[in-house]
């Protein structure tokens, strides 16, 4: 293995904020990046002002280089020449992921006329291609280095313009059990779950523990209100119930579900790099704000998960719209899956 001396990076920034930022954190290209130079055309300053901000988080001091017309392979060389110009005495890498393929063919040049090293980021495989001299093109000067999986969910994201928070609260309940219950014979507790959340959620009060059904709803949530009084979630006395705290009704309402695929995808891969639940996400530019149930990032690549165990109708819609802004709005390797207790048609 060739050994690897540059620390400042140029890149193209485009929609994707991965590539840019995995090698400037990874200390498998050598030493953490000292600075980040990046061309921006004008359709990517959000983008840019995202990748700032993460770098900044882990000090790493970064520059923009405007491109006024991506497509202008004069302006890109002239803006280059002027960076290598500058940065003459700083060991500079070219990170070639990105931008508009006439900013790659114009980067690349000057890089190769420098005989300065270019890497390329291969998402596919989470490693980066690294050419030692962009001059000479052959197999003795490249070889492939893999990254490293130390992103986080909230730098993640932070790049795409997000802020993301854990809850301060723990609301895992760690009751196997009920949940195996639950899941195992939907058809004996689904109306119960149906009459529950629609009473809890028909509260004016959010905080509300006490609640008191009709004859007829309190005959079919008894399966449930059993089950539930049986892991001491709540106490009922005839018509009247009352959850053992906020954290049980939430559990009861829905939460049980969150837990169970939280647990499950622990069990399916160990080379998961973070994980949250009820993860809230909000975006700098609108100010929109979601919650993801359940969201993971693997191999770099973030994975949203929304549970459902109400009957999904038109409330299906929503969630699956949510799940694709997000998707959309954070990188074409997002992948995004619904659960739902409930049969779907």
């Amino acid at each position: 293995m060739m050994s690897f001396d540059f620390d400042v990076h140029v890149c193209l920034v485009s929609d994707q904020i991965a590539p840019n930022l995995l090698p400037a954190l990874d200390n498998n290209l050598g030493p953490k990046a000292k600075r980040v130079i990046m061309l921006v055309s004008t359709k990517m300053e959000t983008k840019a002002k995202g990748l700032a901000a993460v770098l900044k988080k882990h000090g790493i001091a970064s520059e923009t280089v405007e491109i006024q017309d991506a497509y202008n392979f004069n302006e890109i060389r002239e803006k280059l020449l002027n960076i290598l110009t500058d940065n003459e005495q700083q060991k500079l890498a070219l990170n070639l992921t990105g931008g508009t393929k006439i900013m790659t063919i114009a980067t690349q040049s000057m890089f190769a006329m420098a005989e300065l090293p270019v890497f390329y980021v291969m998402e596919r495989d989470n490693s980066a291609l690294v050419m030692h001299n962009a001059g000479k093109l052959d197999p003795d000067t490249m070889e492939t280095v893999p990254l490293g999986d130390d992103l986080r969910l909230q730098d993640y994201l932070l790049g795409y313009g997000y802020d993301a928070t854990k809850p301060s609260e723990n609301f895992l309940k760690n009751l196997p059990a009920f949940t195996k219950a639950l899941v195992n014979d939907t058809t004996r507790y689904e109306r119960a779950l149906g009459v529950l959340n629609g009473i809890v959620s028909a509260s004016r009060d959010a905080q509300t523990l006490d609640f008191t059904l009709t004859t007829q709803e309190y005959s079919v949530a008894l399966p449930l209100l059993k089950l539930s009084s049986g892991y001491k979630l709540l106490d009922f006395d005839n018509r009247r119930f009352e959850f053992a705290d906020e954290s049980a009704r939430r559990y009861v309402c829905g939460g049980w579900l969150e837990e169970h695929v939280y647990e499950t995808l622990l069990k399916l891969d160990k080379k998961i790099q973070d994980k949250a639940r009820n993860l809230t996400i909000k975006g700098h530019a609108q100010g929109e704000e979601n919650e993801a149930d359940v969201a993971f990032l693997a191999k770099n690549c973030l994975h949203l998960i929304e549970c459902k165990t109400a009957r999904l109708n038109e409330k299906g819609g929503e969630a699956l719209y949510k799940l694709k802004t997000l998707m959309v709005e954070t990188g074409l390797k997002t992948k995004a899956l619904l659960v739902s207790w409930r049969g779907l048609d």
